[in-house]
């Protein structure tokens, strides 16, 4: 697979697909953050672990996966850790990122300090963490708290859920999502969707079966129950070279994702429909998809 951007206005990030006006990094829900500053592994901030009277070495190992995971893989833009130390949903956004080749560099990952980190409860294969903090950048700003849930796989612990900006970051991911449209030789298969606060992120396979290239330039917005047109997107796909717009060359297919600015969707969304569109650089033909999303 080849896939190529073309544009000018963009900083290179390694191995990441930044749009020309939209930071993909400050949205999606593990993409966005980096780990600094000092670890705090109590709720009071006096740096003691609490513990169940029962097992400290599961607390012990419980509060490692934990720091792993937000230092080593959320913090570090390191996907695959992610993938390896989550599980249910989280892991599949992971695998999603892993699979873009996405990176994130350290100036877009910000600053994430965690306030409080300490282990609640442990009752066989699941565990309850109390967690709090928060993540800034040039210009936004992440809140992470729990109570964060903790499953037991046969390789150890792994992070199954919290709660991102007082959103729950497991249910925002719907893996299951089913969609597709297709214009003059152009298919967009929907594999996945993720409905955070603020914005809307829809996972595509695109296949350009043309002799042409393809320019994505067209408006890219969900259109809602209520048959509302709503958000402001931009496509992202896997490329070292961050020009806007994205440019898929002929008979070539990308998995990427839709995000949408600007638009907040409850958790209970069962569909909407997603506007985008490209431009036939040979001809100059705009080529417009109505893509039906199906999240459950």
């Amino acid at each position: 697979m080849k896939v190529l951007r073309r544009g000018t206005g963009n900083r290179a990030r390694p191995g990441r697909t930044i749009g020309a006006k939209r930071s993909r990094s400050a949205a999606l829900p593990i993409l966005v953050a980096g780990l600094v500053g000092t670890l705090l592994t109590s709720c009071s901030g006096s740096g003691s672990v609490a513990s169940t009277p029962t097992n400290q070495g599961e607390v012990t190992a419980i509060t490692a996966v934990v720091t792993s995971y937000f230092r080593g893989g959320i913090g570090s833009g390191d996907w695959a850790q992610a993938s390896r130390l989550s599980a249910g949903p989280l892991k599949t956004a992971a695998d999603w990122l892993v699979r873009q080749g996405i990176s994130t560099s350290e100036e877009r990952r910000g600053s994430l300090a965690i306030h409080s980190l300490a282990v609640s409860s442990v009752s066989g294969s699941s565990a309850s963490v109390s967690f709090d903090a928060t993540q800034t950048g040039a210009n936004y700003a992440v809140t992470y708290s729990g109570p964060l849930s903790m499953l037991k796989a046969p390789d150890g612990w792994k992070v199954a859920d919290y709660l991102r900006n007082g959103r729950d970051a497991a249910a925002a991911v719907f893996p299951s999502a089913q969609g597709q449209a297709s214009h003059s030789g152009v298919t967009v298969q929907v594999v996945g969707a993720q409905l955070e606060a603020g914005h809307v992120d829809v996972w595509v396979q695109i296949s350009n079966g043309t002799a042409s290239t393809l320019s994505w330039d067209q408006p890219i917005v969900i259109v809602d129950a209520s048959g509302e047109q709503r958000g402001r997107g931009f496509l992202f796909v896997s490329s070292s070279d961050t020009g806007e717009p994205f440019v898929l060359l002929p008979r070539v297919s990308a998995f990427g994702d839709f995000l949408v600015d600007s638009v907040t969707l409850p958790l209970t969304t069962t569909g909407f429909r997603l506007l985008v569109g490209a431009t036939d650089r040979s001809s100059r033909t705009p080529i417009d998809l109505n893509v039906p999303v199906a999240l459950r």
